[in-house]
């Protein structure tokens, strides 16, 4: 029978360097697959990026001078358009549409004595509440 020779050292550190070592090789080459991964991937988004700005940009441009409002911004001679902004971000030029339109009183002064009657009598039919086709029939005579 053979002898077993202790050399003061255990097998079982040998026998987990053996499994560790691969698990820690395997570990590392992930980390750098993945860093690869989001490296490509990041790059594939700012290129489908750039390739939809570059198609949506003609459809943006003309329909920007397809719109009147913009045309008075438009320098002659220069293929800019410009607009100015003050220190807090707050549109300066062209100056900023009211999402609300404001309401002007009407000037009875500039009717016509046909178009005072008419509006007179439109808005007594409103306010008597005679109905609101008795209203709709005297607002319709008048435009």
């Amino acid at each position: 029978m053979a002898k077993r020779i202790f050399n003061g050292k255990p097998a079982f550190v040998g026998q987990a360097l053996l499994i560790l070592l691969p698990l820690l090789v395997l570990a590392v080459v992930s980390a750098l697959s993945l860093r690869q991964d989001r490296i490509l991937a990041e790059h594939e988004a700012a290129e489908r990026a750039q390739a939809i700005a570059d198609e949506i940009l003609p459809k943006i441009w003309n329909e920007i001078f397809q719109d009147d409002r913009f045309h008075t911004n438009y320098i002659a001679g220069s293929e800019t358009l410009s607009f100015a902004a003050g220190p807090q971000g707050q549109l300066i030029s062209p100056p900023p549409l009211q999402p609300v339109p404001v309401p002007k009183p009407l000037n009875l002064d500039a009717l016509t004595s046909e178009q005072k009657r008419l509006w007179l009598s439109a808005r007594q039919a409103e306010l008597a509440a005679h109905g609101a086709a008795s209203a709709l029939c005297s607002d319709a005579r008048f435009s």
